[in-house]
């Protein structure tokens, strides 16, 4: 047979809200008075608690998840470890606990060749070659930087600023800006 599942709206805010309404029986009219009100409770308490996204639900949920540290500015912040993207690989391949250490959320200005640029689910990466072909750096790029990378090559040095999050198979950067490219500041 089938198991009743109870379902509920994936909202800890919402989950949480100390009032709850009792859709049963509105006897009189004081009764839907007092349900009227406590509608327009809850509708003003989703209108100040949340906001509408519409189509880019992805987006915003990206933004929530990869910005907990607090949205800095990564063009003024000053970097942390400056590194090239073959020695970063390199300190995860020999000794990962003590690179997580060393690297992790931190702003990194990370130096090296472009293996690749791709372009999925509107935003633009920047891929650098790592100590191998199997690893490379894979850098997110803030919106602010797409009109400067559509002239970029593969094969061509660079230096990009971003906070780095980890290492997978891959080394991974988020919010990352262009600092120089083909010499150019």
């Amino acid at each position: 047979g089938s198991k009743k599942v109870d379902k509920s709206i994936m909202s800890p805010g919402v989950l949480n809200a100390k009032k709850e309404l009792n859709f049963s029986k509105v006897n009189s009219n004081n009764d839907l008075i007092k349900f009227k009100k406590d509608l327009q409770n809850l509708r003003k308490f989703v209108e100040k608690n949340f906001q509408y996204v519409e189509k880019n639900f992805a987006g915003k949920v990206r933004e929530v998840y990869y910005n907990k540290k607090s949205k800095l500015e990564i063009k003024t912040a000053q970097s942390d470890v400056q590194i090239s993207s073959e020695k970063l690989i390199s300190s995860f391949l020999e000794n990962e606990d003590a690179a997580n250490s060393m690297f992790v959320e931190k702003i990194i200005e990370i130096e090296g060749v472009i293996k690749n640029i791709t372009f999925i689910n509107d935003r633009y990466s920047i891929l650098l070659n790592g100590e191998s072909n199997f690893s490379c750096v894979m850098c997110d790029m803030q919106p602010s930087q797409y009109s400067e990378i559509e002239p970029l090559k593969i094969g061509q040095p660079i230096v990009l600023k971003g906070v780095f999050k980890g290492f997978l198979m891959d080394a991974i950067f988020l919010d990352c800006i262009i600092i120089k490219s083909n010499g150019n500041e």
